[in-house]
C-alpha cells in the first residue's frame, strides 16, 4: 500500500476535499442519513396515540374526605351510602408529588380545594396553594 500523494490528504483548512475522499463519503453519508430518517419514522410510527385526559385548569373546587399518606397521598371522597367513595391522588402544584403539603394529616378528615386532572382511568387532584 502506498502513502498517499498530496492530493489526497484532506486537511480541514482547505476549501474542498479530495475527489478521492468525495467519492468514499458521499454515499455513505447519504445511506447514513437514510437510515437515520428512516429510524426516526419507524420510531415515530410505532408509538402509542395519547390516552384522553382532562385538566380543569382555572377552576379549582371544593372537596371533602379522608387523607391517606401511604404510599402515595390520596384523598378518599365520602362515597353517597356514607362509607368510602373514590380515592384521588394528590399532587402540589405542577403535577409535583403533594407529600410534604399532607404529610401530618394521615388519617385525618379534611376539606381542601383543587383542579381535577383525569387520564388513563387515574383521576389526580392537583392541590390549590394554600388550601390544605
Amino acid at each position: 500500500m502506498s502513502a498517499p500523494g498530496p492530493e489526497e490528504l484532506y486537511v480541514g483548512y482547505r476549501a474542498r476535499a479530495p475527489r478521492a475522499v468525495t467519492r468514499f463519503l458521499r454515499p455513505r453519508l447519504t445511506l447514513l442519513l437514510v437510515l437515520a430518517v428512516a429510524v426516526a419514522a419507524i420510531l415515530a410510527a410505532s408509538q402509542r396515540p395519547f390516552e384522553p385526559g382532562r385538566f380543569d385548569f382555572g377552576r379549582p373546587q371544593a372537596f371533602e374526605g379522608t387523607i391517606g399518606g401511604h404510599p402515595y397521598p390520596t384523598l378518599t371522597l365520602d362515597g353517597e351510602d356514607g362509607g368510602p367513595g373514590a380515592s384521588l391522588l394528590l399532587v402540589a402544584f405542577g403535577k409535583h408529588g403533594a407529600g410534604e403539603a399532607v404529610r401530618d394529616l394521615d388519617g385525618r378528615r379534611v376539606r381542601l380545594e383543587g383542579t381535577r386532572i383525569e387520564t388513563g382511568g387515574v383521576t389526580m387532584l392537583e392541590l390549590a396553594a394554600g388550601s390544605v
